[in-house]
């Protein structure tokens, strides 16, 4: 039997590994058939959920990234106007092994726009989002280098329209050798131009 996983807004998801590979640091969950489907969930991991409902096999336990690594980040992200015109407007989350910042979908401008679209759904797409029902979008990450643990390298998230799986929506931007130093650099780049310059 196959482990398979419902994520919060009903889609299902199966636990899936490349053909002959049995290293858990490589399964991975797909909507889609595309590998060899995984009986049983491995000793020493877990299933969690990141902001955007895609699920992931993540080892259990203490989380790698040190604390204090994740509060710089908070704290640089804190620091950039155009970053904070509203509550929620970002979010920081770590697991395996990276720090990764999100931007909600929900903009004020965006939901200007969907209502004045459907205006018969005004009420109930504003009661939704002050209920907290909003969705986010991972757009940055900082991973933490396997050996040496003080190096950060930074990835922007790319945009093409199709689905990929989550190793395949990262662009390689630069090595950074302090955490706070690399979020300063490239944390302002978020929601401007610049941003699709990053890497390339």
């Amino acid at each position: 039997m196959s482990v398979k996983y419902e994520n919060e807004i009903g889609m299902e998801y199966v636990l899936q590994k490349p053909e002959g590979e049995d290293d858990p640091g490589s399964f991975y969950f797909s909507s889609h058939d595309v590998g060899e489907k995984v009986d049983e969930i491995p000793s020493g991991y877990e299933i969690y959920e990141d902001p955007e409902n895609e699920p992931f096999l993540v080892p259990e336990g203490k989380n790698p990234v040190p604390e204090e690594d994740i509060t710089a980040v908070e704290s640089e992200l804190e620091q950039i106007d155009h970053l904070n015109k509203y509550p929620g407007q970002s979010h920081v989350e770590s697991f395996d092994n990276s720090i990764r910042v999100y931007l909600i979908d929900q903009t004020p401008e965006a939901i200007v726009d969907v209502i004045s679209a459907f205006p018969e759904e005004g009420e109930k797409i504003l009661n939704e989002i002050s209920e907290g029902n909003v969705t986010y979008t991972a757009y940055m990450m900082f991973s933490r280098g396997k050996e040496d643990k003080d190096t950060y390298y930074v990835d922007r998230r790319m945009f093409s329209g199709l689905p990929k799986r989550d190793a395949e929506k990262w662009l390689f931007v630069a090595e950074e050798k302090n955490i706070t130093e690399a979020a300063s650099k490239y944390l302002p780049h978020l929601e401007q131009y610049s941003f699709f310059e990053l890497g390339i």
